[in-house]
């Protein structure tokens, strides 16, 4: 079993994650976190005796980027003989009518889907793939403005029927497991945008923090949290 596999098999069974027999609703964007997570879930699918069910979301903000996002999507799933649903929505439109940012509308719709499926097929768990990045970005954007204890807990790995299984993974470990097997995935535009906030942590803060104060900063961030 690759190494990375099977820390993150440890992760899983440390918090209890699934269970034998159980389904598992997957989301997937097509990304490198999301790409990697199917991957390793799939890998332990008969080591845990679950199933899986992916869901895709197409926010429609990036035309036919987005288009061939879902399609590769789909084919992936096909290949490997997992069932997929597509959902699609006008985000832009959606954020205006519910008044709320891109990033929360694009997370609240997500969401929405994923609980739609589960319910559908029956599943008990939902898996995304938020790792140990995403947790620095988090524990500093709660720091910045303003929060306590709780906030500084960042992301937790299973909340309610939510489960996180990357979380012991940082973004190098991902792309370099994805390199490791030739595992294409999507580069999402939008991630880029200086505009997003937390694109500034991602994309400024947090290479400033690993480059000129620690190398050692994601995991320790990730630490403090945990």
């Amino acid at each position: 079993m690759n190494r990375l596999v099977e820390r993150v098999s440890e992760y899983m069974q440390e918090h209890h994650m699934v269970e034998n027999g159980q389904k598992i609703v997957v989301g997937v964007s097509g990304g490198a976190d999301s790409m990697a997570l199917l991957d390793i879930m799939s890998e332990l699918a008969s080591v845990y005796g679950i199933s899986l069910v992916v869901v895709h979301v197409n926010h429609g903000i990036r035309g036919k980027s987005a288009d061939a996002d879902q399609a590769y999507v789909e084919k992936f799933c096909q290949d490997l003989g997992i069932c997929s649903y597509s959902f699609h929505i006008d985000l832009n439109r959606f954020a205006q009518k519910e008044g709320m940012t891109l990033e929360e509308a694009g997370r609240y719709y997500r969401y929405q889907c994923f609980e739609k499926v589960r319910k559908e097929v029956g599943a008990h768990r939902i898996a995304v793939a938020h790792h140990m990045n995403d947790q620095a970005e988090t524990v500093l954007f709660n720091m910045c403005r303003g929060s306590g204890i709780r906030g500084i807990g960042g992301i937790q790995p299973v909340r309610e029927r939510i489960v996180r299984p990357l979380l012991s993974c940082t973004r190098a470990d991902i792309e370099e497991y994805l390199a490791d097997l030739g595992i294409v995935y999507c580069e999402d535009s939008t991630n880029r945008n200086d505009d997003y906030s937390r694109n500034v942590l991602r994309n400024i803060i947090i290479p400033s923090l690993v480059d000129k104060i620690n190398s050692k900063s994601v995991e320790n961030i990730a630490l403090m949290a945990e």
